[in-house]
């Protein structure tokens, strides 16, 4: 296989007693359509539903990809999953897409790169504008 025509995805879970991933299963594909990832979404969950002894349902899954990713994962989990985007994925998209050349600005500072960061941590629309409010308060007085 060559590998820009490969696709890994690779199913971690957090060890609850150390705070670390696990990798536990992978899929190995040319095909990235998100009715093939459902597939084998599906197959994980009659697995996992067989060995817990009741219907498997995790409440929080983080993607690195994009909606081929969200839409497989809500094909397969109907219910109201918490699906959040892997957040050093998305500073690194930022990092390549809000740059010098695309927006036309100066070097990112280092204070820049610690609001994105900051950003990307907020686990709440409220968090992620108090977050901003202190900002432009710090950036207002600092003037």
């Amino acid at each position: 296989m060559c590998r820009r025509d490969t696709h890994l995805f690779t199913i971690v879970v957090k060890n609850r007693e150390t705070g670390y991933g696990v990798p536990c299963a992978f899929f190995l594909t040319k095909n990235r359509k998100w009715e093939a990832i459902a597939g084998w979404l599906r197959q994980l969950k009659a697995k996992m539903d067989e060995i817990c002894e009741k219907e498997y349902q995790p409440t929080v899954v983080i993607t690195d990809q994009g909606q081929t990713e969200i839409n497989a994962i809500r094909d397969v989990f109907s219910y109201e999953l918490r699906i959040f985007y892997c957040a050093w994925h998305v500073l690194q998209a930022w990092e390549r897409n809000l740059t010098i050349k695309n927006l036309g600005m100066a070097d990112l500072s280092k204070e820049e790169k610690e609001r994105r960061k900051n950003m990307v941590s907020a686990n709440t629309f409220m968090a992620l504008d108090i977050l901003h409010m202190l900002r432009s308060e710090a950036r207002r007085v600092g003037k």
